[in-house]
């Protein structure tokens, strides 16, 4: 006769699982995925792709992107991508931890579930979020393409189980750049796509959402 009913086991299981895990979650290859709803928002598919190429400089691998979340009893790590904005039926918003007002982001671990949640209140919020994570876990800096930025090459990350850094909505609504010598700065953008793409990337990853582009005025226009 057993000592234990399976029910009994798999809660046995759990709670050595829990108590391995208090102090952290860790993610290394093979171990770990993002989940992003097919229907989310191009742009942020796009940070999370930009998130996968961080993990690749950093720890030398790709993570694979899904679309659904497996059971939460079963299964590897899970990085899992909410927007609070649009409709997700893979995620029941209403177990989600609390947000406030607009760009509002949240990165929090439910060590139970082995999930590590990236929140956002909105579009932008969601991609914050993001960003943040790289930033905080995989030592990626906003301005790393223009500080001439190496990786420290790392073979596990490890994520504390008591997690949540909570970032409240913005008290300045606008925060704008603005490129100057746009008569060099434009052909710099246009000579790869890269260049094109990297600066509003930058602009993300610095939490900044607006930017005025002008040229300089022609020597009729002044005086």
């Amino acid at each position: 006769t057993p000592l234990y009913s399976s029910a009994a086991s798999d809660v046995y299981k759990r709670q050595v699982w829990i108590f391995a895990c208090m102090n952290s979650l860790v993610l290394s290859e093979g171990n770990f995925r993002i989940v992003v709803s097919d229907g989310e928002l191009p742009p942020i598919k796009l940070a999370v792709e930009t998130l996968q190429r961080d993990f690749k400089s950093v720890m030398g691998f790709r993570p694979s992107i899904v679309s659904v979340p497996t059971d939460r009893e079963a299964g590897s790590i899970e990085l899992i991508i909410v927007n609070e904005s649009t409709v997700n039926p893979n995620v029941d918003k209403s177990e989600l931890r609390s947000l406030d007002g607009f760009e509002s982001h949240r990165l929090y671990a439910d060590a139970s579930t082995k999930r590590i949640y990236l929140t956002g209140k909105d579009m932008r919020g969601a991609i914050y979020a993001i960003y943040t994570f790289s930033e905080k876990f995989l030592d990626v800096p906003p301005l790393w393409f223009f500080s001439s930025w190496r990786p420290q090459k790392k073979e596990q990350i490890e994520i504390p189980c008591n997690l949540d850094y909570f970032y409240k909505s913005p008290q300045v609504r606008y925060r704008a750049w603005f490129p100057n010598d746009t008569e060099l700065f434009t052909p710099w953008r246009q000579r790869t796509l890269q260049n094109n793409e990297v600066w509003l990337e930058t602009m993300l990853r610095l939490k900044l959402n607006t930017c005025l582009l002008y040229t300089s005025p022609s020597p009729r226009d002044r005086g």
